[in-house]
């Protein structure tokens, strides 16, 4: 009996264990479910507020990526025809902010329209500054939001703001420009939809200098130094600090952007960086070849030149004075042919006399695309030899009143020797017990 009791004490021992543990495995549970509640809870939170602000990020890409397009939209329209050029607003005054003008060119509707003068250029008038076609008026709009289509020159100091102000808001500051810059550009917001807003500004990359390779001068010869001087135009690079290009060449090739150029800059404290001369220097200033007289590609005179006698002795196409009219040119075909008609530079030049006299009694105003084409290939006339640079023999001719030498006359270039240099010394010899000499140079440019 004693054992039998023992057992049932020791059953309701362990018994009663098991229910306490569950009480605290219980507890343990929600305190789980409290803190993971809690969790969720902060996770909502953060997922709000991320999404409220990612959606906020979103309509800010959106209206910029909106900016950029009515930008380039605005770009095409007004600057995409050929017959367009840009300038600054301070080509016209001074005190203008840096806003990006749009004006028409001759468009080939400013010419003499006579018979006898027809493609004769005519002044434009380009005074008024306004848009109206009735008066000649070149301007068309400035590059800039908030630019409508009847905007006027003076409507540049309304549309971009060189300080902060209110309304606006900051498209370039001090955060790219030099402390002491004063050309920043603040634009006034468009409003798009209930809280967004944009604005936009182009700047003219190619009429700022171009972060270049300047040729090295170490002893160019003397054909080098003048193809250089004729072909070859560098910016000055000391005033954006990058004078270290000018004692090696090949560091220009690093600067691909105006903030890799500051890798290279002199560093300077009191100098602008090349990445602070937004205004002012590029590393894409380019162009395109266009006619913006009239429209289409500049013509490529390499071809006509090389090709002269092929070309047919009448109708060509040298001069485009509308978008659909040529003037026709004449090509002299022979000796005697010496004064055909329409074969000067200008189609509406002529000769001044039709007969053999004297030279300047038959010389015309303008030279003749013959010269030019004989200019052009001066080189075919050029003659060396392994001991001697390459020269080209002097031409000179006496106008005699034959049509040979007045074919030469009109029609080829005369090759003269030029004084490119006069040195003279003089000396002064005296004495008495004594010797004292005198020597003075001086050299006359030419």
């Amino acid at each position: 009996m004693k054992n039998r009791q023992f057992i049932h004490w020791a059953k309701a021992d362990l018994q009663g264990s098991d229910k306490g543990f569950a009480l605290v495995a219980t507890i343990l549970m929600m305190v789980l479910l409290a803190i993971l509640a809690l969790g969720l809870l902060s996770l909502s939170s953060i997922s709000l507020r991320t999404s409220g602000r990612d959606s906020s990020q979103a309509v800010a890409k959106a209206n910029a990526r909106l900016a950029l397009m009515l930008a380039i939209g605005k770009l095409q329209q007004h600057a995409g025809p050929d017959m367009r050029v840009t300038a600054p607003a301070d080509t016209l005054d001074d005190s203008y902010p840096p806003a990006l003008g749009v004006w028409r060119s001759w468009e080939g509707s400013n010419h003499d329209v006579s018979v006898t003068l027809k493609g004769r250029p005519t002044a434009p008038d380009y005074s008024s500054k306004t848009k109206s076609i009735t008066n000649n008026g070149r301007f068309v709009t400035w590059l800039v939001s908030g630019a409508n289509e009847n905007a006027l020159p003076a409507d540049a100091t309304a549309l971009i703001q060189t300080t902060a102000s209110a309304g606006t808001v900051p498209l370039l500051a001090g955060g790219t420009l030099a402390a002491t810059d004063l050309r920043q550009v603040h634009c006034k917001t468009l409003k798009v939809g209930p809280n967004g807003a944009l604005a936009w500004w182009i700047s003219g990359e190619n009429q700022k200098a171009r972060i270049t390779k300047p040729y090295d001068g170490n002893n160019p010869t003397t054909a080098q130094w003048s193809d250089r001087n004729r072909s070859h135009a560098a910016a000055d690079p000391e005033p954006f600090s990058l004078d270290p290009v000018l004692a090696d060449p090949s560091l220009a090739s690093k600067a691909v952007t105006r903030s890799s150029a500051d890798l290279i800059a002199n560093g300077a404290a009191d100098a602008a960086t090349p990445t602070q001369g937004f205004h002012d220097l590029s590393s894409s200033s380019m162009g395109l070849l266009t006619n913006v007289a009239t429209g289409g590609w500049r013509k490529d005179l390499s071809l006509l030149t090389e090709k002269w006698d092929e070309q047919p002795t009448s109708g060509l196409e040298f001069s485009k004075i509308s978008p659909t009219e040529h003037l026709k040119y004449t090509r002299p075909a022979n000796t005697t042919d010496y004064q055909p008609k329409f074969s000067m530079l200008y189609n509406w030049a002529d000769y001044r006399g039709s007969t053999l006299r004297e030279f300047w009694a038959r010389r015309g105003p303008i030279t003749s695309w013959a010269k030019i084409k004989t200019y052009a290939t001066l080189y075919k006339d050029m003659s060396s030899t392994s001991t001697s640079a390459p020269n080209i023999n002097h031409r000179s001719w006496v106008d005699n009143g034959t049509p040979e030498n007045a074919h030469e006359t009109f029609h080829n270039v005369r090759l003269l020797p030029q004084m490119a240099r006069l040195q003279m010394i003089v000396s002064h010899y005296a004495t008495t017990t004594g010797a004292i000499t005198v020597r003075r140079c001086f050299t006359l440019p030419s």
